[in-house]
């Protein structure tokens, strides 16, 4: 049985923190503004903080700010260069690259943005198909919508696709229901999920469970 890998990219493939803060400095600004003139600084400190934690269609979505606001915040992103990101897969993901199985990335995001950072890794071509889930999209599959498409696509039973990723209430909570195998990436933003297959803190440890299967 050739099974696939569907793989997320942030805090999976790439540690989110480590990207250049300074190209992130037009939002920020953008955030103090609006935010600085209708709140007081704690509700700013507060927005700020969920920024560096959290997707920025969660923190716009929590925090509710105007069209104008989130467009200015859109055009921000799409102007940042993969140059300017100076981000690096982790070290473990040549153990990824060495796995013979094909290999889907699946990432939500603006798709600029992620675009950039896919170039920034350079890893464009370790995948068969890229697929972005944009929350700006007006035909937003989310991942759910994305994995059953991709079964359709490739026509093979759920569990012969294994989802890799961190997020315990995304790719991983979707791929468990669609029945497919799931991995989860142990982060210490992420709680360790009680829906995965296995939890790994390492790619070196997926032959041995490709293996086991």
């Amino acid at each position: 049985m050739v099974i696939m890998l569907i793989l997320d990219l942030d805090n999976t493939i790439y540690n989110t923190s480590t990207i250049n803060r300074t190209v992130f400095s037009p939002v920020i600004e953008v955030l103090k503004k609006y935010y600085g003139n209708k709140y007081n600084e704690t509700k700013v400190t507060e927005v700020i903080s969920d920024f560096w934690t959290k997707p920025i269609d969660v923190v716009l979505k929590t925090h509710c700010p105007p069209k104008s606001v989130e467009n200015t915040i859109f055009k921000c992103l799409e102007n940042i260069r993969s140059d300017d990101l100076k981000i690096n897969p982790y070290p473990d993901y040549a153990y990824l690259k060495g796995i013979l199985q094909p290999k889907v990335l699946v990432t939500s995001g603006y798709e600029s943005f992620q675009n950039a950072k896919i170039i920034a890794l350079g890893i464009e071509k370790d995948f068969v198909d890229v697929i972005i889930d944009d929350p700006r999209a007006s035909n937003r599959l989310f991942k759910s919508g994305i994995f059953e498409k991709i079964i359709d696509t490739y026509n093979k039973m759920p569990e012969e696709f294994w989802i890799i990723g961190d997020n315990p209430d995304s790719e991983i909570l979707a791929g468990s229901k669609l029945g497919m195998k799931t991995i989860q990436r142990k982060t210490r933003e992420c709680e360790v999920s009680m829906q995965a297959d296995y939890v790994i803190e390492s790619f070196v440890e997926l032959e041995r469970i490709i293996d086991k299967e």
